[in-house]
């Protein structure tokens, strides 16, 4: 009896251990200890190898110096003028990600072999926000660990007293097993998939419109994801039919420890399963990043936003029409490489004439160049706000409906469709997917009172059975067709036009192969770019043969870069991809030296190709690139106005998206 008292306290005692175990990893999460930084003072750890080199200037900014493939760092944490104090080792691990991942922050000097990084107060304020998204992350999964063990011990408890807890049990371990799977099913497709892909976009998507996707898209992840899930459940139906055999359910009924331990240990390789890709998710798309970037104001829009609606914009006497076409994922990369490309083989001959031929902005090179997506207009219906609005898609929230901020979009915000309607231009959307897909129909209807022709349009005017779904809804080949009925319709109203499209051929994954396709090359989507550059070139010069052609300008421009990260994989080191960008019939001569440029400065600029002139040269956060003045992604630095782009703007959240 007394052996049994004893045996059932160290029990008791031992169930305990684990709790405290947990709750001295969450003590030490969040133990403070820091390094205050002050005056001139230089903090060298020079000594080791891995070590890393800190020194403080008169300025205030603080350089820090790793090795380039640091794999340890001392636990230490920098701080500013104000003290901020973080868990120090996860300061380690965030700089050396930085060090050995990416250089948005630093230079690699060869001859040193260390990396340096110019950190001021603000980017080590942010990372120390960025550093307690990842303390609440381990939270999180320290208290779903205790969750789990107190099940675990309810359940030794009732097998204790002889209860036969198997099948809720067994349900907890395929549960867990079935949402591991699917993680990990989930996170491998998107990092195959979509590697370009941004939490913005994903956060966007989460919160608009989807009616009108093609989920064929992704039928594959749907059906991985099912097939392990029906392996994983199979697997306990078996293990409930082979436990009720008599000799199983004897042997488990005198070893109810191993009975205990077997499922509980499968629970637990399911548990850590699925927490590998959450953190992995949160890791690869920078979702602490974008979390800590709520929590600091950005400049950007206080000093350089030029507003459009009180900005000087004088059109020609004579005005110009516009046909404005946003070219599906297309890029200069498929091009070969004497012109700018990096195929051997150029797919998309006939677009890489025309920009040759037009603008690009590439002075006197004979190779393509075109805008860079910066954060904020790396997906479509983000694009296309960059490109006519000068302005990035930013959601404030996980939820954003909640606010309005889709429903009302970018009420605020002055586009080139409210600008040419102003001047009493027709303007027109075509596409051959449903509007409403990304909340395009807001955004145009809200900013120029487009007319839509889009696949609902299409089925309404007769012009396809109500049955018809081609891809995303009707294909390119009628889309031209249905362009250049309505541009011949807007053309014959007398007044001047805006008629912009959106091709659909050219999306992930592989595009669309039309009856017009060829077979030219090995790779499906080389044969749908080559079509598509076919089909375009064709189309404009439709529009060069119409009588009022010559009195329009046709812009070109892919609206973002193509997503499927299978696709482009032979890059030279130090190329660089950027979106299709092609002016023709221009007001305006092309710059004779070359520009760097964002899709943003496509904004001002089409209204520069149109032949109006802007006071300043700048209209929201775009650059006119028929003018001297330098973009403000060159001006600034590419990594700085992306910086500043992630970051919290009271400006554009409520005057510039809601309108207040």
């Amino acid at each position: 009896m007394k052996n049994s008292k004893m045996s059932s306290i160290i029990r008791k005692i031992a169930a305990v251990i684990p709790i405290l175990l947990l709750g001295a990893g969450l003590f030490l999460i969040h133990t403070k200890q820091s390094l205050v930084i002050s005056g001139f003072e230089s903090v060298s750890f020079a000594t080791e190898p891995n070590d890393y080199t800190i020194l403080r200037n008169g300025d205030g900014v603080l350089e820090l110096a790793v090795p380039r493939n640091a794999e340890t760092f001392s636990d230490i944490l920098l701080t500013a003028e104000r003290k901020i104090d973080v868990f120090p080792s996860i300061m380690g691990l965030h700089f050396r990600h930085d060090a050995m991942y990416g250089e948005d922050y630093g230079v690699y000097d060869s001859a040193s072999s260390r990396y340096s990084f110019t950190l001021n107060e603000r980017y080590i304020h942010r990372a120390a926000l960025v550093l307690q998204q990842y303390e609440l992350f381990f939270d999180a999964v320290l208290i779903a660990v205790l969750v789990y063990y107190l099940l675990f011990l309810l359940d030794c408890r009732a097998a204790d007293k002889g209860k036969n807890q198997f099948v809720p049990r067994i349900l907890l371990a395929v549960l867990t097993g079935i949402i591991a799977a699917a993680l990990n099913d989930g996170l491998a497709y998107l990092k195959n998939r979509f590697s370009y892909v941004s939490f913005h976009e994903l956060i966007y998507h989460y919160n608009t419109d989807l009616g009108g996707a093609n989920f064929a898209e992704f039928s594959g992840v749907f059906r991985t994801v099912l097939a392990h899930a029906g392996i994983i459940l199979a697997a306990g139906i078996i293990a409930i039919l082979v436990k009720n055999i008599r000799p199983v359910k004897n042997f488990f009924a005198k070893h109810r420890v191993i009975d205990l331990l077997f499922f509980w240990a499968l629970t637990a390789a399911g548990f850590l399963l699925a927490v590998y890709p959450i953190s992995g998710f949160f890791s690869y798309f920078n979702v602490f990043d974008y979390l800590a970037a709520r929590h600091i104001p950005s400049k950007i829009f206080d000093e350089y936003y030029v507003e459009p609606a009180t900005a000087s914009i004088t059109f020609p006497e004579e005005k110009k029409n516009l046909i404005y076409i946003y070219i599906e994922s297309m890029e200069i990369t498929p091009s070969d490489l004497e012109h700018g490309g990096i195929e051997s083989v150029d797919t998309i001959p006939e677009l890489t004439q025309l920009a040759l031929e037009n603008d690009c902005f590439n002075g006197d090179k004979q190779v393509l160049n075109g805008g860079i997506p910066l954060n904020g207009s790396t997906w479509t219906i983000a694009g296309m706000v960059a490109q006519s609005a000068g302005l990035p898609v930013k959601m404030g929230n996980w939820n954003s409906n909640s606010s309005n901020m889709l429903n009302s979009f970018l009420t605020g915000a002055t586009a080139l469709g409210d600008i040419l309607e102003k001047e009493g231009y027709q303007n027109a959307l075509v596409i051959g997917s449903d509007k409403k897909f990304g909340n395009r129909d807001d955004y145009f209807g809200d900013h120029g009172n487009y007319e839509f022709c889009d696949y609902n349009w299409a089925i309404e005017t007769g012009r396809i059975p109500a049955t018809y779904k081609e891809w995303w809804g009707y294909e390119d080949k009628k889309l031209f067709q249905y362009a250049k009925e309505k541009a011949t319709e807007m053309a014959a109203s007398g007044g001047n036009f805006n008629l912009t499209l959106l091709t659909a051929d050219t999306h992930f994954v592989d595009g669309y192969v039309c009856d017009l396709c060829g077979d030219e090359f090995d790779r499906q989507y080389a044969n749908v770019l080559r079509c598509a550059s076919s089909q375009i070139s064709d189309f404009v010069k439709w529009v060069q043969e119409q009588e009022w052609g010559k009195d329009t300008v046709i812009v070109l421009s892919g609206d973002h870069l193509y997503m499927d990260s299978t696709y482009y994989q032979n890059e030279p080191d130090e190329y660089r991809r950027k979106t299709y960008v092609s002016i023709i019939n221009s007001a305006k001569p092309e710059p004779e030296e070359w520009k760097e440029y964002c899709t943003m400065d496509l904004f001002p600029t089409t209204l520069s190709a149109m032949g109006c002139t802007i006071e300043g040269d700048r209209l929201a956060l775009g650059t006119d690139m028929y003018s001297d003045t330098p973009s403000l992604m060159v001006e600034l630095g590419e990594d700085e106005i992306n910086d500043e782009l992630d970051l919290y703007s009271d400006f554009y959240e409520n005057t510039l998206m809601l309108g207040k």
